[in-house]
């Protein structure tokens, strides 16, 4: 069969749109009642498609019973120790589980790790599965790059667990790590390149790229921007750390204070549109379209105050999408001019209409991640009218201020629909039953059966609230 070859242009229009934001365990959970803290080593193996891993994991306050860890199904371990000593385990189907003798009613141990793992998930030469930001690739390592993805089970993750990380990779000359952070430092080793990195934020997890990369960093304002470009693009970098401070004042000034220590734009080594804690990751195509540096990475950075600041509670559905595109898309428009916001509005309009029919419309609470137009119109589009129409309802002093609540009290926190209705109520000074067109005992508030009904779509496209 012959695949269907996509112009260039139209398939760089079609990445911009899969630019997804955020990315991590879907109803992972972070809980401050374990504490496990990695000195975690990887060295990276590209002419084997591997990795060897070497983690010293302190855990602390951890309950009695197994403890319990994921790490790739395709793992090879080589040696598990606790407290210095040899220690029997189980590992199947990627869950690597231990049960250690102990008196107490928590556990503090110092447990040491020794794996192998193959990552080599063929990459795209020519993508045709465009609402895929990764197309299906958990995990390579490859001459040309690593790209690992947190789930993918390439370092040990510890099921209800805080982790903080001391991580060191090392791989061959001139390849450069980058995962979610602050970078300590990069040294070079005789024909290997070691990058030191710290993350203390509770993360859901950590993605990882390298590749033989040219670093540049700035700092304004005491925020770090940085980029890891391939030498052939490396002429881009002094435009995209200058959108980047630019934006990450603007939206500290408006959500609150930035919650990662730096932002980095990385390329990577075939096309993706990944957001991720403290660093974007696309493909070089991407990179050097003009317009990026005013679409889409504005839209990436907002996304580590809505999906990677404040978590998504993936049971009542993921709000974060929409609010991304509304205080960063929708807003640039605005404040454009008010015909380039209309026209914003309109092209909503027109997305839902044309693509989501009252037979595969569905609530917003359903909405997870877009896989095809329709999900996309009705997660990222349809959602982001929504927070409009209540922008509109509430008017911009509450609107903005619940937002800065919401940001304060929900950091590194999930929350919900719910959680983001009670504020909005809050700050409006009553209650929003007839925006939502909830009861006061319903589980789920009828906000996210929302549909756009002829008055509605009035509403939008003059900006005048919906009575």
């Amino acid at each position: 069969m012959r695949r269907k070859t996509i112009p260039f242009l139209r398939l760089a229009l079609i990445y911009l749109l899969v630019l997804t934001g955020v990315h991590g365990i879907a109803g992972a959970k972070i809980s401050t009642g374990s504490n496990a803290h990695h000195d975690l080593s990887i060295s990276l193996f590209p002419g084997k498609s591997e990795l060897e891993g070497r983690d010293r994991i302190r855990i602390e306050q951890a309950e009695r019973g197994s403890v319990a860890f994921f790490l790739s199904p395709r793992a090879r371990i080589h040696s598990v120790r606790i407290d210095g000593r040899e220690h029997p385990y189980t590992f199947s189907r990627g869950r690597l589980a231990l049960n250690p003798d102990r008196s107490e009613s928590t556990l503090n141990v110092n447990l040491n790790l020794h794996y192998t793992c193959r990552f080599d998930d063929p990459v795209p030469v020519r993508p045709e599965n465009t609402d895929n930001p990764g197309f299906g690739v958990s995990g390579t390592i490859s001459a040309l790059g690593t790209f690992i993805l947190s789930g993918a089970g390439w370092y040990p993750q510890m099921a209800d667990a805080r982790e903080s990380f001391k991580l060191h990779v090392d791989g061959p000359a001139d390849t450069v790590a980058v995962t979610g952070g602050r970078l300590l430092g990069i040294e070079r080793q005789d024909t290997r390149t070691i990058s030191r990195w710290r993350i203390d934020n509770p993360l859901e997890g950590l993605s990882l790229s390298a590749g033989p990369y040219v670093v540049e960093q700035q700092t304004l304002n005491g925020m770090t921007a940085a980029t890891y470009f391939f030498m052939e693009n490396q002429q881009l970098a002094p435009r995209y750390l200058e959108s980047s401070l630019r934006y990450l004042k603007r939206y500290s000034d408006l959500f609150g204070t930035y919650p990662f220590d730096g932002f980095a734009v990385v390329e990577n080594f075939f096309p993706t549109g990944y957001g991720f804690p403290a660093y974007t990751l696309m493909g070089g195509r991407v990179l050097r379209l003009p317009f990026i540096p005013e679409t889409s990475l504005p839209h990436e950075i907002v996304h580590n105050w809505w999906g990677n600041g404040v978590l998504v509670d993936f049971a009542s559905g993921n709000w974060c999408e929409g609010l991304t595109s509304y205080t960063s898309d929708y807003l640039n428009k605005e404040q454009a001019s008010p015909d380039a916001a209309a026209d914003y509005r309109r092209q909503a309009l027109r997305n839902y209409a044309s693509l989501v029919s009252p037979a595969t419309d569905f609530p917003l609470s359903r909405f997870q991640s877009r896989t095809d137009p329709a999900t996309k119109a009705v997660g990222y589009d349809k959602s982001a009218m929504v927070f409009h129409m209540l922008r509109k309802e509430v008017g911009d002093a509450a609107f903005w201020a619940a937002l800065r609540d919401l940001y304060r009290n929900f950091l590194f926190k999930r929350a919900s629909w719910k959680d983001l209705r009670q504020i909005f109520e809050h700050h409006a000074g009553r209650s929003l039953k007839v925006f939502s067109g909830s009861g006061s005992n319903d589980r789920v508030p009828r906000t996210y059966d929302w549909k756009l009904s002829a008055r509605n779509r009035a509403a939008m496209d003059t900006g005048r609230p919906a009575a």
